[in-house]
């Protein structure tokens, strides 16, 4: 499958990591074909795991995530908030352990799965033999066995699976979940996101997010066709291992609503609906993590205008839902007027072009744009995409609308408030 066309992103300096020249690491969505060429030892094999259920995908994915935390922490342990940085186009941010994790989990899921979509740029990564690189970064030397030790213990977990018995899912996966927060010593809020889609219909099908650097890591994993929903979150319920019923208990009091929201800047439409619900914001980083806080109680929305791309909501979906909440496009739920013809969700498939493009809806800006979109003459407003080519092939253009489970009787109060805010600041969509 043919790689997106690359993009310059911004990247992480991390100083104990990589060599004094510049370097800025090119970074494109990948699309990988299944069956890849890695080889894998075939003697003394153990016994083959065959994928009847997702499930058993996703259980070993979460393994996969144990191994590879510590790999992460370790990491971790070397960035600081003072490290030097590079602006890429998107302006985000880029680390080493963006780089191994997804080259790992890609050569543990590619023999198995129909094609792997990943944030970052597969042809700068090595995890085949020591130097160990992403682009420039490059782990050193006291890292060299523990890259190893993770490595061997996902080609394990791979040998476990049965090749091809997810041939009809596309992985896609965001390593870190959340770079920013990571770089700037915030890790609590990382997630790695591994989401499977369905390779006919494009649906989002099963979904694991994973904090790596709380004590001790948590995750929640779901899968809602299969009635898979599973978790070491505080649910109220004991770590739930079950999803909670599709019921509505009405809060005490509108302040008792939770609006999940970016640390960032807040766009108008934001702010403004806020305050139609009687919503405090809750600031955190990462869809990923979001989702989580959603299933912990600490918030009771997500809803944002603001860009986020296919590999932050494709786990975050498959596990809101599988646990009985719902994460959909914004922008169809603010224009339907049916409660049950709303929900409408992105695709998730391997493309070139941006599967959920509408003419003249989203914002052109740095993070969605496969070019730097001029600014406007005036400073006013960016120019809003007119033709598909001007967006890059997996940017979540339709907004963002997510619920927890307690607020899923609630969708005409959401409407009504949404709407009111459109009124006041329209949606930019970016």
């Amino acid at each position: 499958m043919r790689a997106a066309r690359t993009t310059l992103r911004p990247l992480l300096l991390l100083s104990s990591l990589v060599s004094t020249s510049a370097f800025a690491l090119r970074s494109r969505p990948v699309a990988t074909a299944a069956f890849s060429s890695a080889s894998r030892p075939n003697s003394r094999r153990p016994a083959l795991v065959a994928m009847s259920t997702t499930g058993e995908l996703l259980e070993t994915c979460n393994e996969a995530c144990d191994a590879l935390s510590e790999m992460v922490v370790a990491i971790y342990a070397l960035v600081s908030d003072k490290s030097g940085t590079t602006t890429k186009q998107d302006k985000s941010v880029f680390t080493l352990a963006d780089g191994l994790v997804q080259a790992l989990l890609k050569r543990m899921l590619a023999p198995h799965v129909g094609a792997i979509v990943g944030e970052e740029d597969e042809s700068e990564l090595n995890v085949d033999a020591p130097p160990f690189r992403a682009g420039e970064l490059v782990a050193p030397e006291d890292l060299t066995r523990l890259v190893e030790g993770t490595r061997d213990k996902l080609d394990a977990l791979s040998r476990r699976l049965e090749p091809g018995g997810a041939s009809h899912l596309v992985a896609f996966i965001d390593p870190i979940d959340g770079t920013r927060e990571f770089a700037t010593k915030k890790g609590e809020q990382c997630t790695i996101c591994i989401g499977f889609a369905r390779g006919d219909t494009g649906e989002a099908h099963a979904g694991l997010v994973y904090r790596p650097l709380t004590a001790p890591p948590t995750f929640a994993l779901g899968c809602a066709a299969e009635g898979v929903a599973r978790s070491s979150l505080d649910l109220g319920l004991g770590g739930a291992t079950a999803a909670p019923p599709r019921t509505h208990t009405p809060p005490s009091a509108a302040s008792a609503r939770g609006l999940m929201c970016s640390n960032g800047n807040l766009s108008p439409f934001t702010q403004a609906l806020a305050v139609e619900l009687g919503s405090g914001l809750v600031r955190a980083g990462g869809a990923g993590n979001k989702v989580l806080l959603l299933l912990e109680g600490k918030g009771q929305s997500y809803i944002q205008d603001r860009g986020v791309s296919r590999w932050d909501t494709c786990a975050a979906q498959a596990v809101l839902e599988a646990h009985g909440g719902c994460l959909a496009k914004l922008a169809a739920f603010a224009a339907s007027p049916e409660a049950e013809s709303s929900l409408a969700t992105y695709r998730y498939v391997p493309s070139e072009t941006n599967a959920d493009f509408e003419p003249g809806l989203a914002s052109l800006t740095a993070y969605n744009a496969k070019e730097p979109p001029e600014a406007a003459a005036d400073g006013g407003a960016p120019p809003r995409a007119t033709a598909v080519e001007q967006l890059k092939p997996y940017a979540n253009t339709c907004g963002l609308f997510a619920l927890a489970p307690s607020e899923m009787g609630d969708l005409a109060e959401y409407r009504r408030a949404i709407a009111a805010a459109t009124a006041q600041h329209p949606p930019a969509y970016d």
